[in-house]
C-alpha cells in the first residue's frame, strides 16, 4: 500500500501479509521524501518515534498505537526510514490508518485504506 503527499511518500507493509482481525499484525512504514530517498532523520513526536491511528468505516474503533521501538532520549533519536507499530484490529472490515512522523518540525500524515478479513479459525 502506498501513499503520496506533498513532501513525502509513503509505503506500508504489514506481517502477516494477510491481514486478519483479532490477530496481532505488524505494520511497518516506510517513508521516503518526494525525490524517493529514504528519510533517515525522523524527530520524536509527543516522546515516540510516531503514531498511528486506526479507525474502521463506522467511527466505532479507535487505536492509537506507537512504534514498537522505544525512544529513550528525546534529544539525541533519530530514526528511519521504517518505523513500525504492532496493532490488533478488533472486527473484520475496512480501516483508515494514519501515520503521524516527524521530520525536521515538518509533521507528515498520510491516510492508508486496510481491508480486515474475519478469522475463519476463530470461535463463533
Amino acid at each position: 500500500m502506498h501513499a503520496q503527499g506533498q513532501s513525502y511518500q509513503i509505503a506500508l507493509n504489514c506481517e502477516p501479509g494477510q491481514l486478519v482481525a483479532g490477530r496481532d499484525i505488524k505494520m511497518t512504514f516506510e517513508i521516503k521524501d518526494a525525490n524517493g530517498k529514504p528519510i533517515t532523520d525522523l524527530e520524536p513526536l509527543m516522546a515516540a518515534g510516531g503514531h498511528c491511528v486506526i479507525i474502521d468505516a463506522d467511527g466505532r474503533e479507535f487505536l492509537h498505537v506507537h512504534p514498537a521501538e522505544e525512544v529513550h532520549d528525546v534529544i539525541s533519536w533519530r530514526g528511519g526510514p521504517s518505523v513500525s507499530f504492532l496493532a490488533n484490529f478488533p472486527k473484520p472490515g475496512l480501516y483508515r490508518a494514519w501515520d503521524n512522523s516527524n521530520m525536521k518540525e515538518d509533521c507528515s500524515q498520510q491516510i492508508l485504506h486496510l481491508k480486515l478479513l474475519q478469522d475463519k479459525f476463530a470461535s463463533r
